[in-house]
């Protein structure tokens, strides 16, 4: 047998579970240089398993890893990721359950359920439903997009925004090679910063329609959970021009706000166009504002916060208390 053949042979006894050997290093996750060790004498991450394994016959130094403790591959519960095509029309009580259940996240890039499946276990409920081939998902191809032009439509048209790692970037299948540029800008592999981030009152923002939209290209997003506009800034992200003349709300200044909706029929064209306008005035003075997903007029309170005396008097449609992540999710339709 030839080198290529005995490596080709070797590389694919990696994907063969009967070969592998499971082992306990929990330290790795921490410790760089351990992680390096025994990646260099053969060991490779099983991501649906969640452990570290290796193969006898194609480890550089077996010896080496043999002083770890071994691990059954039988005891570790084996997640496997698909992506469920999933229409709004098709999602029932029983479906949410399943995909609550399977830990599941919607996936705006491939428009697709991110669903986690145990053990080869995917509920009833699911398997009727298209799965995507890992083929044709699509990955984020960053561009580097200077902050003087971020906030130039005309040139950012079909990008999307990563707040994660605070770049642009375009949705592409995995089949299609990376160029090395898109709309005239590097494509490049950004550096994930902790960073921080900042908040600010900026009454400004609720008047001028135009220093809204400026700060919103410059990544700013309206918190409600605080009723403050919020930016991350890192190192390689400093805090944009526009922003260094105002104070930054210091963060023991915060105050939590709860979320309050209510069902308004007389702020419907069913009403009367003057009646509804009416009401309509009178909420949006109130600080209420409308959400469009749930079809109510939601407004934000703090403890001990009376409600305004249009909505006082009223049944609220449900009270719930957001994630600062799912706040600058909803689907409000404002003028902040």
């Amino acid at each position: 047998m030839s080198e290529t053949e005995s490596n080709t042979e070797n590389k694919q006894n990696y994907y063969r579970y009967d070969d592998r050997t499971y082992i306990n290093v929990p330290e790795a996750k921490d410790d760089e240089n351990l992680r390096n060790q025994i990646k260099e004498a053969g060991a490779k991450w099983d991501n649906s398993r969640k452990s570290w394994y290796y193969v006898e016959s194609a480890a550089s130094n077996p010896d080496y890893l043999n002083r770890f403790d071994k691990i059954s591959a039988d005891s570790l519960t084996k997640v496997v990721v698909r992506f469920l095509v999933i229409g709004k029309d098709e999602r029932n009580d029983e479906v949410n359950a399943a995909l609550k259940a399977c830990n599941s996240i919607y996936d705006m890039d491939n428009k697709a359920w991110r669903v986690q499946e145990t053990n080869n276990q995917l509920p009833e409920v699911l398997r009727k439903f298209k799965q995507i081939d890992y083929k044709e998902l699509k990955r984020r191809v960053y561009v580097n997009v200077p902050y003087s032009e971020r906030g130039n439509k005309s040139k950012t048209e079909g990008l999307l925004w990563d707040r994660t790692v605070q770049s642009f970037y375009m949705a592409m299948p995995r089949n299609q090679p990376v160029p090395a540029e898109i709309k005239g800008y590097k494509v490049y592999t950004p550096t994930p910063s902790s960073g921080k981030t900042m908040y600010f009152k900026l009454p400004e923002a609720r008047t001028n329609e135009n220093f809204r939209r400026a700060i919103k290209d410059l990544g700013a997003v309206w918190t409600p959970t605080y009723q403050e506009w919020s930016i991350k800034v890192s190192q390689d992200n400093p805090l944009p021009e526009l922003l260094q003349k105002y104070t930054p709300t210091d963060y023991s200044e915060l105050v939590k706000h709860t979320r309050h909706q209510f069902k308004i029929p007389e702020a419907t064209p069913n009403a009367g166009f003057n009646e509804s306008k009416r009401v309509r005035d009178e909420l949006r003075a109130a600080g209420a504002v409308f959400n469009i997903n749930d079809q109510t007029y939601d407004i934000w309170l703090s403890e001990g916060q009376d409600l305004p005396p249009i909505l006082a008097n009223r049944q609220e449609f449900r009270k719930v208390e957001k994630t600062q992540e799912q706040d600058q999710n909803q689907g409000y339709h404002h003028s902040r």
